[in-house]
């Protein structure tokens, strides 16, 4: 009969349930962020942006923390008290990036035809300028928005 697994160390299973509540939260926040994109909501995305850097950079604290943790566990790198018992985070964790990396895909596409779509209207708006312009021109007359007074 094979032995229970060794307890998981309790600080380092806080560790892991804070990086997958941090994972969770920029998780939630790229979803908030490719609805921004998607309805045209510019005005909220710095707000968005900041608070997924802010998780961003906790989650690469937390890596620190947990790695150094492992050490003080297992300084021979082998699996630590409690491996079997930690693997439950590896599915979370996995799952979390996968949905991340899904979410930043489609906030990229969003992005790309914000700027497709931004490009044509300006190129529109140039096309509409050149041909005011040029009718002005042939016309001989000066623009009426003009301030003629001296």
């Amino acid at each position: 009969m094979n032995p229970p697994p060794a307890p998981c160390p309790s600080e380092l299973t806080a560790l892991l349930e804070e990086k997958a509540n941090a994972l969770t939260g920029f998780v939630s926040a790229s979803e908030s962020l490719l609805g921004c994109l998607t309805a045209g909501d510019l005005e909220s995305l710095p707000a968005i942006l900041e608070n997924r850097q802010k998780l961003s950079r906790c989650i690469d604290e937390m890596d620190a923390r947990i790695e150094a943790a492992l050490r003080k566990i297992s300084p021979d790198g082998e699996n630590p008290p409690g491996a079997i018992r930690l693997n439950r985070f590896r599915g979370r964790f996995e799952d979390l990036l996968r949905k991340s990396a899904e979410l930043e895909a489609q906030c990229l596409r969003a992005v790309e035809s914000q700027r497709d779509r931004t490009k044509k209207e300006i190129l529109a708006l140039r096309q509409g300028r050149k041909a005011a312009r040029q009718y002005l021109q042939r016309a001989g007359m000066q623009p009426r928005i003009m301030d003629l007074k001296k």
